[in-house]
């Protein structure tokens, strides 16, 4: 079995190297945030939209369980029945 790209640093890693062995040796004087962006960078881009994603279902959740709280339906119908309904509600306005 090949293992070469398991073991293999790649190219962000090595210019992270890159990047630290040149503030090291004072051939750049750049802060250590952008010595280290190689790094953090692709992990931003990848966490941005999971958070974003998290905090849209989040605000949708607390908006709904206000509507809940606050219509009459809560001495009705079960908090389940109602998001279903909410939901339904919300694919027919997007149509």
């Amino acid at each position: 079995m090949d293992n070469t790209a398991a073991n293999s640093v790649g190219f962000l890693g090595l210019l992270t190297l890159l990047f630290i062995a040149a503030k090291i040796f004072s051939a750049v004087t750049w802060p250590w945030i952008w010595v280290l962006a190689p790094a953090w960078i692709p992990t931003a881009i990848v966490a941005a939209p999971v958070i974003w994603f998290i905090v849209k279902v989040k605000r949708q959740a607390r908006t709904m369980r206000k509507q809940y709280e606050a219509s009459e339906a809560s001495e009705t119908e079960t908090y389940h029945e109602f998001k279903s309904r909410y939901l339904q509600q919300q694919k027919q306005k997007q149509k």
